[in-house]
């Protein structure tokens, strides 16, 4: 049994090394053959071409090259892109979802509050007022502060409505 242990183990030897050898004969021709074509390219110009009826064959960067240039010439100029910002979100809120009737009542939760309100208080008092459970109070929040950037998170799950236009525009002189 030791004997026969053994010798496969020499027999798997013999084979890694015979793979390692193929394998460097194969790259080997391989890097020989590409040379030769890259002499084979260097040597031939062929716009000096006599015969009428052979065909040119672009190399790989020329072509790349010429569709590269296609691409810009197609390419329709841009115009200042618009700029996104906070408080300009990219996607507006659609009016009548429950994500919308969520975010006015907290709003609404929001601009009644003296100060500072914890998550939890501020979810249960939309619950209440919109019949609807919110799912994950963080993302709504998250989403509600990228909509509303004068909501601010003071600190761990504290959430302040600060002083601005809109707060401006809901009061009006004769409160």
């Amino acid at each position: 049994m030791f004997n026969e242990r053994e010798a496969l183990r020499l027999r798997l030897e013999q084979l890694n090394d015979a793979e390692i050898n193929l394998l460097r004969q194969l790259r080997e021709e391989r890097n020989e053959i590409y040379s030769k074509l890259r002499e084979l390219d260097n040597q031939n110009n062929p716009y000096e071409a006599t015969d009428a009826n052979m065909i040119y064959k672009k190399s790989l960067l020329e072509l790349a090259n010429e569709t590269a240039k296609s691409f810009e010439k197609n390419k329709p100029e841009k115009t200042n892109p618009p700029i996104v910002s906070s408080l300009n979100p990219s996607r507006k809120p659609r009016l009548g979802t429950k994500s919308h009737k969520h975010r006015e009542a907290a709003l609404k939760v929001l601009q009644n509050q003296k100060g500072e309100i914890r998550s939890y208080e501020l979810q249960k008092e939309i619950e209440k007022e919109t019949g609807i459970p919110i799912n994950n109070m963080t993302t709504f929040m998250q989403g509600l502060m990228k909509f509303y950037p004068e909501v601010e998170k003071t600190y761990r799950g504290r959430y302040v409505l600060r002083k601005s236009k809109m707060n401006a525009m809901n009061e009006s002189p004769s409160d």
